[in-house]
């Protein structure tokens, strides 16, 4: 099937948030999200939430931690996490405990109707197109118009907590789309040994595109504009360096790390069977 990349361009704009962590009132993190379902939950990167720090959903409290999310053009709202990334002991397997960079929230007053995007739960395939999203905070602003400001002509009008929150404003109408072609993918069961048999499939891909930072926990959709993907981070590569002291060093490889929504689906059905899931 061909892809429709305006079509589907235009539902995920719909569909897709830029998400704050707070601690103490100052932000932490900034990054993406999308929303799968019509109440308003959205799927995104643990370290968007936890900028890299993880910490467990009942720790939120204690560290004054809070969260917004807000669509294009659109206010920002208040949302709570339900999960802030998937920490699993796996005493037999290769490491001792794996963290899977998924998390979830869910709005703080009740929505509904809200437009989302179908995730697809196995759809996934070397060679197939896709169609990365996300809101990236490196890509500078038209016409460089956050360096050419002239705050000492606006301070008679706004203070600077207000131009700040204008160019934020600015900031956030920065979404963007790119395309790309899934060059690797793989499922890694984790089976932890646990008395109810429940292994958990982490599906990854390598994707022939890079995206921003900012861009993760964005979506990652197939030609029907169903959510195959979430936005991890970019991928990097090692390099010859002239410098006798690091002989080598990393650099962005031009991929992206994505990891299927269908890990967090199955891992969230589970904490609800076993009454551990906040809602």
């Amino acid at each position: 099937m061909t892809m429709d990349k305006q079509k589907i361009c235009e539902k995920v704009t719909k569909s897709i948030y830029r998400v704050k962590a707070y601690q103490d009132d100052e932000i932490i993190s900034v990054g993406s999200a999308f929303c799968f379902n019509d109440a308003g939950s959205l799927i995104t990167a643990a370290h968007v939430l936890d900028n890299d720090k993880p910490f467990k959903e009942n720790e939120i409290v204690e560290k004054n931690i809070s969260f917004t999310a807000q669509r294009k053009n659109e206010i920002p709202a208040l949302y709570k996490a339900n999960i802030c990334g998937i920490k699993i002991d796996w005493p037999d397997g290769p490491v001792n405990q794996i963290i899977i960079d998924l998390a979830m929230l869910s709005p703080k007053e009740p929505k509904q109707n809200v437009p989302y995007l179908n995730i697809n739960m196995d759809k996934r395939f070397i060679g197939q197109e896709v169609i990365m999203a996300g809101f990236p905070d490196e890509i500078e602003f038209p016409l460089l118009l956050d360096k050419k400001l002239n705050r000492e002509y606006l301070k008679d009008k706004q203070s600077d907590t207000e131009i700040d929150d204008n160019l934020d404003q600015l900031q956030s109408l920065l979404l963007m789309q790119k395309s790309g072609m899934i060059g690797f993918t793989d499922d890694i069961i984790i089976d932890p040994g646990l008395r109810d048999d429940f292994k958990l499939i982490v599906g990854v891909d390598y994707i022939d595109n890079v995206m921003h930072s900012g861009a993760s926990g964005g979506p990652v959709v197939n030609e029907n504009g169903e959510v195959i993907g979430v936005v991890s981070k970019r991928a990097v590569t090692k390099v010859s360096s002239s410098n006798k002291a690091i002989p080598t060093h990393e650099v962005p490889s031009g991929s992206t790390l994505s990891i299927s929504p269908r890990t967090i689906i199955d891992f969230t059905n589970y904490m609800i069977s076993k009454g551990n899931y906040s809602k």
